[in-house]
């Protein structure tokens, strides 16, 4: 009696987060880069701070503050500065929180109980105290240093060239972590276009679809007729082309899957079961290709029949017609069963899943009470069928209940909501990356500019043109930018392929993708670059040397 019949045990957190795990690590990993970006954005401002405070600090350490002391002091001031932004981050999470729940998926149902509490504020405290302390260190220790008033002098002597390509190298790890989540996330975005736009191999407008279920331990020619009384109830409604009901719908989740053999071969083979009602195929627009469809005389007396998807037909069959063959000891049943329709495929598991070996048995000769049952409606949304639905089902029999009552094209947004919600959450961490990146370029082109006054003016009171200052204040910046993009074009050669089963027909290496993300990149970091070399090629040089 239970031969073929098995379970499958699993632990309960992965039942609960399924495949989500590699998709939460992906967002994990997107934090901790827009985290570095922020921080080394601080670690400039802190470097451009100290210098500004030259005369400050030779002061305490001319009246006997020690270096550890000025330490002390520089790392207090970035942490608090640390405190403030992780204050302002966690107001913003109080509103943001929400609106993510409500953009999430259903089946990140976890996500909707994860609240602001104290474990979240206790790491977000020490998550930025130890932030603060790293990234204030460098520039701590340097604005402490014996040489740095030394270094001061010489910064206003123009020659702040090597402190300059310092914090230009933050700039372009910026650039190359900003670049990492671009092209990440422009590959998501790539991959869902396409998923978006993959034949399911039915066509799901205007479907109406609910699940209603019946005594198990009802007789086969009772639960036949019930679903028939309640097919024939729905059809007879004004605005419904069809009516017909499916054991496991496209993308409803699970699977029924049994071994037979093919009459001639004591080879065992594995199919995807599914119970239909006679109309199914018209009713979801499955092409028929071969042979016939279920029909009424299908029934529980008459010889059994089942119908092949194409995928089936083509790995049990090969090039040989199935139309008239037989198969045997279909699950717990011996009897035979004859092959009289093959039919076109159908992606049952998910958009992104290759069409399964699938076999289809007419609902009159397969006892299976729960069904789901498919309306078309000759209306633009079905949703307005629902009331009458409801009420044609309750004529037949008042206690069974609809559940999961939605449109088709809601359970296949419902199928790639994870995808569509990690391409979401990757973009707006991938775009507060790139304005970070062009901030820090900004600042740190700004800084140059400052230092540069006094050679800028010389450069003009010689002879140099506006386009020359130009060139050179954008000749510097881009450097930096040039090479960030080379770093995270390979960065991304390694990283993107860590996401590459989150991706649909896309290549983890696209080259169209790496192109256009690095040019919108190179773009911004332009644009970035530009209002500083304005401001430096109309610099006066009366006004600037008489500064000297």
């Amino acid at each position: 009696m239970n031969r073929d019949t098995g379970i499958r045990l699993r632990p309960m957190q992965q039942e609960m987060v399924r495949d989500i795990r590699l998709v939460l690590l992906v967002l994990a990993g997107a934090v901790g880069f827009v985290l570095l970006i922020a921080c080394a954005n601080l670690a400039n401002l802190l470097l451009a701070r100290a210098s500004t405070r030259a005369a400050e600090i030779s002061i305490r350490t001319a009246l006997g503050a020690s270096r550890s002391r000025l330490v002390r002091q520089l790392l207090t001031e970035s942490v608090l500065l640390s405190l403030l932004g992780a204050s302002l981050g966690v107001l913003l999470a109080g509103w943001a929180v929400p609106l993510l729940v409500a953009l999430s998926p259903g089946e990140l149902h976890s996500f909707n109980v994860v609240p602001l509490d104290q474990q979240a504020l206790g790491f977000t405290l020490i998550a930025s105290v130890v932030t603060g302390v790293l990234f204030g260190l460098a520039p701590a220790l340097y604005a402490s240093s014996a040489n740095f008033a030394h270094s001061i002098r010489d910064a206003e002597r123009g020659s702040s060239g090597g402190r300059i390509r310092g914090r230009g190298i933050l700039v372009s790890a910026e650039v190359a972590v900003s670049l990492i989540l671009l092209i990440g996330a422009g590959l998501m975005l790539k991959s869902f276009a396409r998923l978006t736009h993959v034949d399911p191999g039915f066509n799901p407008d205007r479907l109406l679809i609910f699940n209603i279920g019946y005594p198990s331990s009802a007789e086969l020619a009772r639960q036949t007729a019930f679903y028939q009384r309640v097919i024939e109830r729905l059809h007879a409604l004004p605005g419904v082309i069809s009516v017909s009901a499916i054991s496991r719908l496209p993308f409803s989740g699970g699977n029924s899957t049994r071994s037979f053999n093919i009459v001639g071969n004591d080879k065992s083979h594995d199919a995807d079961i599914r119970v239909v009602s006679p109309d199914y195929f018209q009713t979801m627009q499955i092409p028929l290709l071969k042979g016939r469809a279920f029909s009424e005389r299908d029934s529980a007396g008459s010889p059994l029949v089942a119908i092949l998807n194409a995928a089936a037909a083509r790995d049990l069959f090969g090039m040989e017609d199935p139309i008239g063959k037989f198969i045997t000891n279909l699950g717990p049943k011996s009897e035979t069963v004859q092959i009289v329709g093959v039919v076109g495929n159908v992606r049952h598991v998910a958009p992104e899943v290759a069409p399964r070996t699938e076999l289809y048995q007419p609902l009159a000769q397969e006892h299976w009470p729960s069904m789901f049952v498919v309306v078309r409606s000759a209306t633009s949304d079905p949703r307005t069928l629902i009331s009458a639905a409801q009420h044609a089902v309750w004529d037949v029999d008042n206690n069974v209940p609809l559940a999961n009552v939605r449109t088709m094209q809601d359970m296949i947004g419902a199928s790639i909501g994870r995808r569509k919600f990690a391409m979401l959450l990757l973009a707006i961490f991938a775009g507060l990356a790139m304005l970070l990146a062009a901030v820090g370029l900004y600042g740190v082109i700004s800084y140059s500019v400052a230092q540069r006054t006094r050679e800028i003016g010389i450069r003009v009171a010689l002879g140099a043109q506006r386009h020359d200052v130009l060139r050179l204040v954008l000749n510097q910046g881009m450097l930096f930018v040039t090479f960030g993009l080379a770093a995270g074009v390979i960065g991304s050669l390694c990283v993107t392929r860590l996401i590459a089963s989150l991706l649909f027909d896309v290549s983890p290496v696209d080259v169209c993708t790496f192109a256009i993300v690095s040019l919108l990149l190179g773009c911004v970091a332009l644009v970035a670059c530009w209002f500083p070399a304005q401001r430096a090629s109309r610099v006066d040089p009366i006004i600037s040397l008489r500064s000297e």
